[in-house]
């Protein structure tokens, strides 16, 4: 079965074609040019409405990718910090502040 793009264009490139054929003074000519315009007009509606759906693909699969890359990076970095050395404490100013913001982040509502 054929898809709504491709029936449009058929339907634009025989209108084109008997555009071809007819006088220009015609009546006929008029409607034919009026009929190929909205033909063109969705076109481009249905092209504007596939790029749109593309940029949200790509706009949703960047913010899924950064959360993912974000919380792999925070749970790494949780984990590393939390070697005690002898005296308990944790082993570094980074590391001390990893664990405070993932403590105040549970905690927030």
């Amino acid at each position: 079965m054929k898809g709504t793009k491709e029936i449009l264009l058929a339907d634009y490139n025989d209108i084109s074609e008997k555009l071809k054929c007819i006088n220009k003074d015609d009546n006929a000519y008029v409607t034919l040019l009026n009929d190929r315009k909205s033909i063109r007009d969705e076109l481009v509606k249905m092209e504007e409405i596939n790029s749109e759906n593309k940029r949200d693909k790509i706009r949703n699969i960047i913010t899924v990718g950064t959360f993912t890359v974000t919380s792999t990076l925070s749970v790494w970095g949780l984990l590393r910090t939390l070697r005690f050395d002898e005296s308990a404490t944790i082993t570094s100013t980074a590391g001390r502040g990893i664990v405070s913001d993932v403590v105040l982040k549970m905690f927030k509502k």
